[in-house]
């Protein structure tokens, strides 16, 4: 299973934040209400007055990516948008505009741990290759301190948020990302707390949804199979989520299917996700990136349950030419290594008759010939080892015609 980055994760669930202005525009229309508006020093006379207190901005809001970098300027912008909502909070009382000013400051802690996590998880993996390559003695560690950091100060404001204004609209989001948060911070026991209150105080908000894709990807990660489809097919039947969440949950169902040996339903869900990426009205940069994932994966899915004499018919029919002819490359491949040497057979002496002048026939008649070698049947394997010199050795016409593609 592909760990999705934290920072895509939040980009998906996210989406537009209820408060979507900047914060320049925020401060503008403030100063434009000004006198509507209580100053921080002023009483309010008011019995459900609300006092949330968020504390002073974390100390260590330095810069993890580099300056220049497409990270490092948002990341400089989030840091500005940090300490300017912490100034605002100050300037107001109570009230919906800091309501949604504190949201929108738990969710730029959020995004700022996103991206500490993304930042260790780079080093990480690079400290990872010099160690396997013995270029370092030590063996690396992740460290999640400063992403560890930011979450707490987001749990801290999205707590206090969901206690103050627990009939607010976006209680379902707070509560999401709660859930969210502490699963990150390795608190799932909590974490699955407040996901379970979601989907009993909100069962028909989207972000249900979210929770489960999460807790279904924690079961899978653990390898508790059942638990991890239980997660996925409530997605899968809930009926709220028609677009990226649902897409991925049929692609994580698809792996799960497999694992436990369901293949043909597992062959279904993967077709699901590639002609979802492909569909007009459901195409965007996410679901084609996963249809393009769910192409790669289909030869192998396709050798558990497919019939090896309608690949060629089925393939075609989903993707293009060449991604057809690498796939059904793949497929033939696939049943060399399990020992299917009769459906291997098959595919071998198929694309050579697709295209016996591309380069790569060569190596499929010598996978015939490798293949008759270990039966014990001489007469068979001569056969293909004469097919083998005749149509690809020095004098043939495959030789002359890939030594000209070589000049062009």
């Amino acid at each position: 299973m592909n760990n999705i980055k934290v920072l895509t994760l939040l980009t998906v669930f996210v989406g537009a934040p209820a408060f979507s202005q900047t914060v320049r525009d925020a401060i503008q229309n403030i100063e434009k209400k000004e006198r509507s508006l209580p100053r921080y020093n002023q009483k309010v006379e008011s019995r459900d007055r609300i006092k949330v207190r968020i504390g002073k901005p974390v100390n260590s809001l330095n810069s993890i990516f580099p300056d220049g970098s497409a990270e490092g300027e948002y990341e400089s912008k989030l840091n500005q948008e940090i300490a300017q909502l912490h100034k605002l909070s100050k300037r107001l009382n109570d009230g919906d505009t800091k309501r949604r000013i504190l949201l929108k400051l738990a969710k730029s802690y959020s995004e700022k741990a996103a991206l500490a996590d993304r930042k260790a998880q780079d080093n990480y993996e690079k400290q990872l290759k010099l160690y396997l390559a013995g270029s370092v003695r030590n063996k690396p560690v992740l460290s999640s301190n400063a992403q560890r950091q930011y979450s707490m100060r987001a749990v801290s404001i999205y707590k206090q948020y969901i206690q103050n204004y627990k009939s607010a609209k976006d209680a379902d989001e707070v509560l999401f990302f709660l859930g969210y948060n502490y699963m990150s911070l390795g608190d799932v026991e909590e974490g699955i707390k407040y996901y379970k209150a979601l989907s009993s105080k909100f069962p028909k908000s989207e972000y249900v949804d979210d929770a489960n894709l999460s807790l279904g990807d924690y079961y899978f990660d653990k390898d508790r199979r059942s638990s991890a489809k239980k997660y996925y097919g409530q997605i899968l039947a809930s009926g709220r989520s028609g677009g990226s969440t649902r897409n991925l949950a049929t692609y994580k169902m698809a792996w799960l299917n497999h694992k436990m040996g369901e293949h043909n339903e597992a062959l279904k869900n993967i077709i699901k996700v590639i002609k979802f990426g492909d569909n007009k009205g459901t195409r965007n940069r996410k679901n084609i990136l996963l249809g393009e994932e769910a192409l790669k994966d289909l030869p192998m899915f396709y050798a558990e349950a497919g019939d090896p004499k309608r690949a060629f018919t089925y393939f075609t029919n989903l993707m293009s030419g060449e991604k057809a002819y690498t796939a059904l490359e793949k497929l033939a491949y696939y049943y060399v290594d399990r020992g299917q040497r009769d459906e291997a057979q098959y595919l071998f002496s198929k694309l050579i008759q697709m295209d016996p002048k591309n380069q790569k026939s060569f190596d499929y008649q010598y996978s015939l010939v490798n293949m008759q070698a270990s039966t014990g049947r001489n007469d068979l394997y001569e056969r293909e080892l004469y097919k083998w010199v005749a149509q690809f050795g020095p004098d043939s016409s495959w030789a002359k015609s890939t030594k000209d593609q070589k000049k062009k």
